[in-house]
Order: C-alpha cells, then structure tokens, then sequence
C-alpha cells in the first residue's frame, strides 16, 4: 500500500515553497497558475460507457454525449457486468463479468469471471483474460497499469486462501502475476492493496487538505488555505479538470443507521467557492469526460447516473433504469 500523504504543515510548506512569487489569492493570481491543456491529453470522444440494468444481469451501454442519447454496447447471456474502471485520463478502460455472483454457507463466491478491454477510441471490446472463480475480487488502476486481485481455495491445504495479484499493460498484457498463501483460520482473509489519492494537482500548484472536520483548499499564495467544509468523513477520490480551474472529489462516511454514506464536490478554484454538493447513499462513483462531470446519485431508491457540465453549471441529463445503473459498479445498485 502506498504511503499516507504529508500532514497539512508538510503540504502547507510544499505550496509555499512553489507559490512564493505569486500574489496572495486573488483570482489574477489563481488564473496564472492555472494548468495549460495538453492537446495531446484532451478527450478525443464524445461518449461513455456505463454499466445498467439488462433483465436479470447487467449489461454495458454507450452514451452519447452530444445526442443525450444512449443506446446497448454489449451483453451476453451467460455474463453480468460487475465492474467497469476507466484510467485516472478515462483514455483507456477494462470491465470484469461473471457468470453467477452470490453467497453460500456463508461464504461468497464469484463463477466465471472474465477480463475485458474496451477500445474506447474505436468502441471496440475483447477478451483479455478468463480469470475463472474466486472467492473475492477487487481490481483498480494504479497509474496507467491495471490490477486485478482476487483470493481462491487453496488446492492442496484446505484452510489456506490464496490472492493472486495480477498486473495488466493499459492494452491488455499481462505484465506481472504473483501469489500469496495466507492462512485464513488463523489470519483471517487477506486483505487487498488499495492504493491511495494524491491530494495535490498534477502541477504542483494545487491542493486540498483534511484536518480534523475541515477541508481547506491550498494554493496561489495562500498558506492558511480556503475553508471548502465541514465533514467527519474521508476523502476517497480526487480528480481535476485539464486546465485545473475546478477540483472533483469524493468524502465518504458511516450514517447513524451503519450505511455508507458519501458526499459529492466540484469545487471552482478561479472564485474559491463550492459550485455543487451532492449527498447521497452508497459510493458516488464518478468520470470526467471533457467539460462533463459523470456520477452515480443514489438519493433515491435506484442508483440513477447524473450528466453534469461544470463549465456551464448545469444539468444536462439523468440516466434512470428499473433496475439501476452506475458508471463503476453494478453489485453496488
């Protein structure tokens, strides 16, 4: 697992160090600092991909942003999509089906499963790998690599588990596999390696900070930081647009009832202020594709998928399906 940020002095004094020359806050100084685009990292499509609901099983779509249409991308009888995981730029993305997902004697069990690839360029799927059946499964991009866990019955002691950790190029070799024996009467179940988000801008001139119940927003001459809110919860996921001008992220929590709770932001940088707040169930799970912000809203009883555009501050559609949809995780509906 990868190692916790600095504390907030640590990061108070990095910003500092980089933003000395600049003016104290205002937004002049904000707009210099801002990240120019790189043509080359812009988004060449105009679609996404998402999971929803097929009858009993889950199926891919394809959304087009510029018709706020979306029509079925790929299915198959004998397969439900459980995970699709774009990569941090959303260039390159895998989705995992399985043949059956469930519990037994108490114990979970996931049949079948298989790893594809899209082509997001050309809207193109293939195979990349036929993983079998496991007991758990988490996969995520770290980097531009992606990795798939997932845990096993030992063939030859029956009270050891295995993980098997598996390494993918963003085209689909496998790079590199690897196998750990833990003992789960003694030990447990293993545990998966998720990495962490960093909390500062692809620059360096950005960032954002947790201390106690606040979070604080750093950069452009200002070292006691913008108060952004107030929240218990912990930041899961941070994402920034091309030019840096807003900031998305991700605080998630436990309610008094024992469920998990989660809070959406877009933060505008240029006028330091919360441009949208989004609370709900679950995971919000979210995507940016150009100027759209793409997140799961659980607010009611099915998880509907939100298109927002962050430049223009509007709504511009909501996907509802019978049985739910999200652009992440189906199981989690």
């Amino acid at each position: 697992m990868l190692k916790r940020l600095p504390g907030l002095n640590i990061l108070i004094l990095l910003l500092a160090i980089v933003l000395i020359s600049c003016e104290s806050g205002d937004k002049k100084s904000l707009e210099m600092y801002k990240q120019s685009p790189d043509s080359q990292k812009l988004k060449a499509v105009d679609y996404f991909f998402f999971v929803g609901d097929y009858g009993r099983r889950a199926a891919l779509y394809k959304y087009d942003l510029l018709q706020n249409s979306y029509k079925m991308f790929w299915n198959d009888i004998n397969e439900t999509v459980i995970m699709l995981l774009y990569s941090d730029d959303e260039q390159q993305a895998f989705f995992i089906t399985a043949f059956k997902v469930g519990v037994d004697r108490g114990v979970s069990f996931i049949r079948r499963i298989k790893l594809y690839r899209i082509n997001i360029i050309n809207s193109s799927v293939e195979l990349v790998s036929e993983i079998g059946d496991a007991i758990q499964l988490y996969a995520e991009w770290v980097e531009m690599n992606f990795k798939v866990q997932f845990t096993q019955f030992d063939l030859k002691v029956a009270s050891y588990i295995d993980k098997i950790n598996q390494i993918y190029s963003p085209f689909g070799k496998l790079v590199n596999e690897d196998t750990e024996v833990f003992n789960f009467i003694s030990d447990g179940y293993p545990k998966f390696d998720i990495h962490g988000y960093s909390l500062i801008s692809p620059s360096g001139n950005f960032g954002i900070s947790k201390s106690q119940d606040s979070i604080y927003f750093l950069g452009a001459g200002n070292e006691q930081g913008v108060f952004i809110d107030s929240t218990q919860d912990r930041i899961s996921e941070i994402k920034w647009s091309e030019d840096e001008s807003f900031i998305f992220f991700s605080a998630n929590g436990i309610n008094s009832a024992g469920e998990e709770r989660s809070t959406l932001y877009v933060y505008d940088v240029i006028n330091q202020k919360v441009l949208k707040k989004v609370q709900g169930r679950g995971r919000t799970n979210f995507i940016l594709i150009k100027d759209w912000l793409i997140f799961d809203d659980y607010s009611e009883a099915k998880k509907s998928i939100n298109i927002f555009n962050f430049r223009e501050n509007t709504e511009v559609n909501r996907i509802q399906m019978r049985g739910g949809c999200s652009v992440k995780y189906y199981t989690a509906l």
